[in-house]
């Protein structure tokens, strides 16, 4: 007896190693619901009954069964067709129950091409030699159609050492009788192949008994039954076992149906959603950011109006109230002090339109732009000094571009300018003052210039003339103020502020 594995079997827990290597697509073409998978290669020479190579890793089936199974194998017949007629031998795989033979796939005792044996019936086959004995009378044996001429005539493959032959049967269980074999020689398990896309020529149906809780591989002298005895030539080399569920478990699949591209799509997949939903956790993020951006800027704008509106006019109105309860006196000057008061009070209510003129303008979002600021601080300047003797000329180019520009901005260019032009008025004793904007490489600059008395900026106290003020306001912007002034030489004040386009 000899059975042997020729390289490194896969057996046991190695079966079902390969078994997950099949089902992932790595190196094999079978996948699938692949219940059993033996790479091989196994020899079999001159072993009589054959040993187990299913181990028990396929559940025994037997005549009260009514599952469907497939059976694959490939084979390499070192004994062929060139020892046959003279030494007489069997071999294939065959199922075994309770270590009775039942249906064998390969090579039975009568036929000279691959053939099915131990089935039901006389069987079909091409007509044994005349000097056959009489116990090859055929029954139970069908040989295998296929698309191959053999040597003598008809649809019949012969076994040719070193040409590798691959049967693929299916065994429909039947409960209370035989099952319905249907065998595929040399089937077509390109990518895309099925059952109903096999040649004709290649398929085999009979009944057999199909029983089984063993499979074995054979090789033995045909006149020795299953004892022991001459198995004539090398043996054949069994590969590539495997027994499955569906046909389509044995046929190549189609590159993007192979195990590592759908878990690398399926990968994929999983990555799209989790960056997608990576993405729209990140996008609602940023939108709470943005919205408590903006619900923070609305605070703070809010915050800044009620200041403006109590540091502003609430300043103003008390003062007006002051003016409102003037010093009795004597009776001689009261018209006079009157007309004072009221003049007084003029003065501050216009100032108080003024302030409240800003306020409205730097809180309106019609006017959230460059253009709209120039327009208005040139208005502004223009009403301002009209009333005083000092010249006003306006340096503001007519193509002022529409850039965006938030109510904070504008509120601060807005005040920083009005304060530079009361200390004019207030300080300066000048002639002429020059308002000039200029717009360049993202920035615009505004220029506040007279030709006045001008001062020693180092000897302004700190906070002094509100100039602190105003260089917070406009750092607060990202900008800059620059101070030029000394005596007998006028002052300029020149603001860069930081702006983008749309």
């Amino acid at each position: 007896m000899n059975m042997r594995c020729i390289g490194n079997p896969f057996g046991g827990r190695g079966a079902r190693a390969w078994m997950l290597c099949g089902l992932l697509g790595c190196a094999s073409p079978v996948h699938g619901k692949v219940l059993w998978h033996q790479a091989g290669p196994i020899l079999a020479r001159d072993n009589g009954a054959g040993e187990d190579v299913l181990r028990g890793a396929v559940p025994p089936q037997d005549n009260t069964a009514g599952s469907t199974l497939f059976f694959k194998f490939t084979v390499d017949p070192l004994s062929d067709i060139s020892v046959r007629p003279h030494n007489p031998f069997t071999a294939g795989l065959v199922l075994c129950e309770r270590g009775r033979e039942h249906l064998g796939v390969g090579l039975g005792k009568v036929p000279f091409a691959y053939s099915a044996f131990h089935a039901t019936g006389r069987g079909l086959f091409s007509p044994p030699p005349e000097d056959a004995p009489e116990e090859w009378n055929g029954a139970g044996e069908y040989d295998l159609n296929c698309a191959f001429k053999g040597v003598r005539g008809g649809m019949l493959d012969h076994p040719h050492r070193g040409v590798l032959r691959t049967i693929l049967f299916r065994v429909q269980y039947i409960p209370g009788g035989d099952a319905e074999v249907t065998v595929w020689f040399q089937p077509d398990l390109t990518p895309g192949q099925t059952e109903s896309t096999q040649l004709p020529g290649q398929v085999t149906r009979f009944k057999a008994n199909a029983a089984f809780d063993e499979v074995r591989l054979i090789h033995r002298d045909s006149r020795s039954g299953i004892g022991n005895g001459n198995g004539y030539g090398d043996g054949w080399v069994f590969s590539d076992l495997a027994i499955g569920t569906s046909f389509d478990d044995f046929v190549t699949p189609h590159f993007w149906q192979r195990g590592w591209v759908v878990g690398s799509a399926g990968l994929g997949l999983v990555l799209l959603i989790g960056g997608a939903g990576w993405l729209m956790a990140a996008w609602r993020s940023r939108r709470e950011l943005r919205q408590m951006a903006q619900a923070l800027a609305i605070d703070q704008e809010r915050a800044r109006i009620a200041r403006d509106l109590h540091d502003e006019l609430g300043a103003r109105l008390t003062q007006i109230q002051l003016l409102g309860h003037p010093d009795p006196g004597d009776a001689d000057g009261r018209e006079q002090r009157l007309l004072e008061t009221s003049r007084q009070v003029t003065a501050v209510a216009g100032e108080m339109i003024e302030t409240l003129d800003g306020i409205v303008w730097a809180v309106n979002p019609r006017y959230d732009t460059l253009l709209h600021l120039a327009d208005y601080l040139a208005r502004f300047a223009d009403e301002f000094f009209r009333p005083t003797p000092i010249r006003c000329r306006l340096d503001v180019p007519v193509d002022v571009p529409s850039w965006p520009l938030t109510a904070q901005q504008r509120h601060h260019l807005l005040l920083i300018v009005k304060e530079a032009c009361h200390n004019v008025v207030r300080h300066s004793r000048a002639s002429e003052v020059w308002l000039r904007l200029h717009v360049a490489d993202g920035e615009v600059d505004i220029c506040i210039e007279d030709n006045g008395c001008g001062f020693d900026p180092a000897t302004v106290p700190p906070g002094g003339s509100g100039l602190q003020n105003q260089r917070d306001r406009i750092h607060s912007m990202g900008g800059r103020m620059e101070l030029d002034s000394a005596p007998g030489q006028g002052t300029r004040v020149k603001l860069v502020a930081p702006l983008r386009s749309k």
